[in-house]
């Protein structure tokens, strides 16, 4: 019998940190409802022999793939080709679960054939290990599977959805062909936005499942990385960019062809996150990179690029533009502009 639930695990020289991680799914009562597929991207270290000491440990619920380092998309477009369980999400290998609040999760799933789920996490700090529930609003339809139609302007909007809550149902991944680049930071984003436009159902769970370490310099949303690999973060909101500009193409001769189109709210839905991740990348230009001259030097290139090829996303996104350029010409950086918007470290949901 299938498992419920694949929980994909990138790994890459996580040795800090994967015992830890791995140690909160090695339970009992998860043999036969869980899969935790260890996908080892070509670590350097001991990142493969500790994930096979759970393998060897409990063999029922660990797995371990051992690939060429392909960066993290490679790692999710691989989990969704080897996954075995009815469901799927991602944990990445220095994070970790609540194993009460999966326990909970996984009678959901036993419940529920919803393309996608979505439930609750919690941030934890790096160093002094202080915890921040990020609860779902108490005003969301829990407790149902409910038509996406019906919420996907809200989920996009209010920033309801990121990698660290999100699960989707393997076979809906595959019928969709959702994959996203490969060798490229942020992809996470990319993978949301491909998993939650096509849904029919959605059901949202009032559980915290996953414990997300925050903090940490190494991350790649730290804003110094971010800054150092913005070309990364460019070539995602591109690809976003690309994809939410095909299905407002499609939508759009639909319409001009006088027929009615009753999903024409899954272009307007991935139009808005393209919005949302066009305007950080201005952010990131703009106020993360310090050093102002080459950051708008880079702004500009960008914005000529969009103008180019996605006007509408240029239209859209102009307001942040001027917005970020202001905030950088008075001496908002990173760690201010968090301040401003109520944030204790500068993270990306």
């Amino acid at each position: 019998m299938e498992p419920l639930l694949t929980i994909c695990v990138p790994a890459y020289n996580v040795e800090a940190y994967l015992e830890h991680g791995l140690s909160t799914y090695n339970e009992d009562r998860f043999v036969g409802r869980l899969e935790v597929l260890v996908v080892n991207d070509g670590s350097t270290d001991s990142t493969a022999a500790i994930a096979r000491t759970f393998v060897d440990r409990r063999p029922q619920v660990f797995r371990l793939i051992s690939k060429e380092n392909g960066g993290h998309g490679s790692v999710i477009n691989k989990g969704i080709r080897e996954a075995s369980g009815r469901y799927f999400r991602v944990v990445d290998g220095d994070d970790w679960v609540d194993p009460n609040g999966l326990d909970e999760f996984l009678d959901v799933l036993a419940a529920t054939s919803a393309d996608i789920l979505i439930d609750e996490r919690v941030d934890v700090t790096y160093g002094s290990g202080q915890t921040h529930p990020r609860p779902l609003p108490q005003d969301l339809p829990f407790g149902q599977d409910v038509p996406y139609s019906q919420m996907a302007q809200r989920v996009v909007a209010d920033a309801l959805i990121s990698i660290h809550t999100l699960c989707a149902r393997t076979s809906y991944l595959r019928q969709q062909g959702v994959s996203v680049l490969e060798k490229t930071f942020h992809e996470d984003a990319e993978f949301c936005v491909k998993t939650i436009s096509t849904a029919s159902t959605i059901r949202f769970v009032p559980t915290f499942v996953y414990q997300y370490l925050v903090g940490n310099a190494s991350q790649s949303m730290a804003a110094d990385n971010m800054v150092r690999r913005y070309k990364d973060h460019e070539r995602v909101v591109f690809s976003i960019a690309a994809y939410a500009d095909s299905l407002r193409t499609a939508s759009l001769l639909k319409t001009a062809s006088g027929l009615d189109d009753p999903e024409a709210w899954r272009a307007q839905a991935a139009e808005k996150s393209a919005q949302l991740i066009a305007n950080s990348h201005y952010n990131l230009l703009l106020v993360f990179d310090t050093q102002r001259a080459r950051g708008r030097s880079r702004a500009k290139a960008f914005r000529s690029q969009l103008s180019r090829d996605y006007p509408w996303l240029k239209a859209s996104t102009d307001k942040r533009y001027w917005m970020a350029l202001a905030a950088g010409a008075v001496g908002v950086d990173a760690l201010k502009l968090d301040k401003l918007q109520g944030r204790a470290s500068v993270q990306a949901d």
